[in-house]
């Protein structure tokens, strides 16, 4: 009667004594949850994982003939774009750093770095290249070190972008205070130059 109790799903007091050792030396130990089984915040159905393979594979390799065309930068386009940041914001403003300076300080801090950034460049390109997903620094923070630095990457990122904009609008007003001999308030130069930026 025991027997059939048992192939039943039925446990009797000598069957649970009998196979109580048993079943706790087959029972797999209790596992914590790890990182790769947290779910971010506001996505229920990818885990951290699924995002992370996701960033492997870049979504605008085959958008050739897709209704919208999200890739419109040439290179000619980027190279302007990078000539001009540096010069805006790098060059105009390197005369009066090393005056204050002095220029033997200046010039090493120049080559070193020119150095710097020569091998951070160099450590961007091999990430993109090895994993064609990464579009910015949010993606790579999730990537590498999980969601919390994401968060950290975006926030970083929106701050550096409003203080090289606040930079060109600050350098706008200078110069137009240079050019008019203080023709007007500054405050009228900065409006102005903060509608140039955000039109450009």
């Amino acid at each position: 009667m025991a027997l059939e109790e048992e192939k039943r799903g039925g446990y009797t007091a000598g069957s649970v004594s009998s196979s109580s050792n048993t079943d706790l030396e087959q029972a797999p130990p209790p596992r914590l949850p790890d990182e790769k089984d947290a779910i971010p915040e506001g996505d229920e159905t990818m885990t951290l994982d699924s995002k992370r393979e996701g960033l492997m594979v870049n979504p605008f390799e085959n958008d050739a003939n897709g209704e919208i065309e999200y890739r419109t930068l040439t290179w000619l386009n980027a190279g302007f774009l990078l000539i001009a940041e540096t010069i805006s914001l790098g060059i105009l403003s390197l005369p009066a750093v090393v005056a204050s300076m002095g220029f033997v300080p200046g010039c090493i801090l120049i080559v070193f770095f020119g150095i710097l950034t020569t091998y951070t460049g160099y450590v961007t390109y091999q990430v993109k290249i090895a994993f064609p997903g990464i579009h910015n620094f949010a993606d790579a923070g999730l990537f590498f070190f999980g969601r919390w630095f994401k968060e950290v990457s975006e926030a970083a990122q929106i701050i550096l972008l409003v203080f090289i904009m606040s930079a060109h609008i600050l350098t706008f007003s200078i110069m137009l205070n240079v050019l008019t001999n203080h023709g007007t308030c500054t405050i009228v130069f900065t409006v102005i130059g903060m509608v140039v930026s955000m039109i450009l």
